[in-house]
């Protein structure tokens, strides 16, 4: 009986080693892929943000009115350009809401860009969700992530 009693100890034991490990392996998994998701959003956005911040300076919201003059002079780069720096940001807050990436890290890196970023844009997201029926819910997770953390700061 004793022997029987100390096998399921070490049973138990390795058992619970073993979730540990595990769950160790995943939190630092999940570390490494929300910083790798930070790293690549700098990256796909650097030139985007660049064109966009000196295009609209000092224009906090940006006024559609000027995205659309933009629009005249440079073939409707502007609005294209703003749409793929909104995506980029929708994915990686996307990715926070699904608990893909750890949002603290997110929030400690990211907190203020995405706050003015969605500020920024939220006249432009408005306008396209309401001229494109298909596509109501563009940006939902940006939108999600900037309210939450804006409420819970």
């Amino acid at each position: 009986m004793g022997t029987a009693v100390i096998g399921l100890v070490i049973n138990v034991l390795s058992f619970v080693a073993i979730v540990a490990i595990a769950l160790f392996v995943h939190s630092y998994g999940k570390k490494q892929l929300t910083q790798q998701a930070m790293n690549d959003l700098t990256i796909s956005t650097k030139d985007n943000d660049h064109y966009l911040f000196k295009k609209f300076r000092g224009q906090n919201p940006i006024e559609l009115n000027a995205i659309a003059e933009s629009d005249k002079e440079d073939n409707d780069k502007t609005t294209w350009s703003i749409v793929y720096f909104l995506n980029q940001y929708e994915s990686l807050c996307s990715g926070v809401l699904r608990h893909l990436y750890h949002e603290s890290m997110v929030k400690a890196h990211r907190e203020s860009t995405i706050l003015h970023t969605y500020d920024s844009f939220k006249p432009f997201i408005d306008d396209w969700r309401t001229r494109r029926a298909s596509d109501p819910t563009a940006w939902t997770a940006l939108e999600a992530v900037a309210k939450r953390w804006r409420q819970a700061p």
